[in-house]
Protein backbone atom coordinates (compact mmCIF):
# COMPACT_ATOMS: atom_id res chain seq x y z
CA UNK A 1 0.00 0.00 0.00
CA UNK A 2 2.49 2.58 0.64
CA UNK A 3 4.07 2.08 -2.48
CA UNK A 4 1.16 3.00 -4.71
CA UNK A 5 0.29 5.81 -1.88
CA UNK A 6 3.63 7.07 -2.35
CA UNK A 7 3.75 6.72 -6.41
CA UNK A 8 0.76 9.15 -6.52
CA UNK A 9 2.14 12.30 -4.22
CA UNK A 10 3.56 14.93 -5.75
CA UNK A 11 7.27 14.98 -6.68
CA UNK A 12 8.61 17.23 -4.17
CA UNK A 13 6.12 15.08 -1.31
CA UNK A 14 8.22 12.12 -2.30
CA UNK A 15 11.22 14.08 -2.16
CA UNK A 16 10.41 15.30 1.62
CA UNK A 17 9.69 12.32 2.45
CA UNK A 18 12.46 10.48 0.85
CA UNK A 19 15.03 12.84 2.18
CA UNK A 20 13.98 12.97 6.23
CA UNK A 21 14.15 8.74 6.06
CA UNK A 22 17.52 8.19 3.85
CA UNK A 23 19.61 11.48 3.84
CA UNK A 24 20.29 12.45 7.70
CA UNK A 25 19.90 16.05 6.72
CA UNK A 26 17.22 17.84 9.29
CA UNK A 27 14.95 20.49 7.87
CA UNK A 28 17.19 23.33 7.19
CA UNK A 29 19.70 21.28 4.78
CA UNK A 30 16.45 20.02 3.12
CA UNK A 31 15.24 23.31 2.78
CA UNK A 32 18.48 24.31 1.66
CA UNK A 33 18.57 21.53 -1.63
CA UNK A 34 15.17 22.07 -2.68
CA UNK A 35 15.36 25.77 -2.89
CA UNK A 36 12.23 26.53 0.47
CA UNK A 37 12.31 27.18 3.81
CA UNK A 38 12.02 25.11 6.90
CA UNK A 39 8.38 25.79 7.29
CA UNK A 40 7.91 24.69 3.78
CA UNK A 41 9.72 21.57 4.41
CA UNK A 42 7.24 20.70 7.37
CA UNK A 43 4.37 21.71 5.83
CA UNK A 44 5.57 19.29 2.60
CA UNK A 45 5.87 16.49 5.39
CA UNK A 46 2.72 16.94 7.28
CA UNK A 47 0.65 16.52 3.46
CA UNK A 48 2.34 13.60 2.43
CA UNK A 49 2.00 12.18 5.52
CA UNK A 50 -1.64 12.66 6.12
CA UNK A 51 -1.52 11.24 2.42
CA UNK A 52 0.27 8.29 3.08
CA UNK A 53 -2.33 7.58 6.25
CA UNK A 54 -5.18 8.68 4.18
CA UNK A 55 -6.23 10.93 7.01
CA UNK A 56 -8.43 14.37 6.22
CA UNK A 57 -7.61 16.37 8.77
CA UNK A 58 -10.35 19.93 10.03
CA UNK A 59 -9.34 22.91 8.94
CA UNK A 60 -9.00 24.43 12.26
CA UNK A 61 -6.52 22.52 12.57
CA UNK A 62 -4.37 22.79 9.45
CA UNK A 63 -2.53 25.95 10.43
CA UNK A 64 -0.84 23.28 13.00
CA UNK A 65 0.20 20.69 10.84
CA UNK A 66 3.49 21.57 9.98
CA UNK A 67 4.63 22.21 13.72
CA UNK A 68 3.05 18.87 14.07
CA UNK A 69 5.18 17.60 11.48
CA UNK A 70 8.36 19.09 12.79
CA UNK A 71 7.28 17.38 16.03
CA UNK A 72 7.84 13.85 14.13
CA UNK A 73 11.29 14.74 12.89
CA UNK A 74 12.60 16.69 16.08
CA UNK A 75 12.74 20.11 14.80
CA UNK A 76 11.43 23.08 16.44
CA UNK A 77 9.12 25.61 14.54
CA UNK A 78 7.72 27.19 17.58
CA UNK A 79 4.02 27.10 18.72
CA UNK A 80 1.49 25.50 21.77
CA UNK A 81 2.94 22.43 23.52
CA UNK A 82 -0.78 20.71 23.52
CA UNK A 83 -3.24 19.89 20.38
CA UNK A 84 -6.20 19.31 20.51
CA UNK A 85 -7.92 16.28 19.74
CA UNK A 86 -8.43 16.73 16.53
CA UNK A 87 -4.66 17.57 15.96
CA UNK A 88 -3.78 15.00 18.22
CA UNK A 89 -5.53 12.46 16.04
CA UNK A 90 -3.63 13.95 12.91
CA UNK A 91 -0.37 13.57 14.94
CA UNK A 92 -1.07 9.99 15.14
CA UNK A 93 -1.93 9.24 12.32
CA UNK A 94 1.36 11.28 10.62
CA UNK A 95 3.77 9.14 12.89
CA UNK A 96 2.36 6.43 11.83
CA UNK A 97 2.52 6.78 8.22
CA UNK A 98 6.12 7.65 8.86
CA UNK A 99 6.77 4.71 10.67
CA UNK A 100 5.11 2.95 7.78
CA UNK A 101 7.34 5.02 5.11
CA UNK A 102 10.69 3.83 7.41
CA UNK A 103 10.02 0.39 7.28
CA UNK A 104 9.21 0.28 3.94
CA UNK A 105 12.26 -0.08 1.17
CA UNK A 106 11.54 2.47 -1.44
CA UNK A 107 15.10 1.61 -2.96
CA UNK A 108 17.76 4.56 -3.30
CA UNK A 109 16.67 7.62 -3.30
CA UNK A 110 15.54 9.56 -7.09
CA UNK A 111 18.97 9.87 -9.16
CA UNK A 112 18.37 13.95 -9.41
CA UNK A 113 18.25 14.24 -4.93
CA UNK A 114 21.27 12.06 -4.96
CA UNK A 115 23.19 14.63 -7.35
CA UNK A 116 22.12 17.43 -5.78
CA UNK A 117 22.71 16.18 -2.46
Amino acid sequence: MIASVNASLQGPEREVLALLAESGLGYAGIAELLGIDRAGVAEIAARARLRLAGVEVASACREHLPRLAARIDGEDLGGPERACPHCADALEAMRAADAAYRAWDPGELPAELRERW
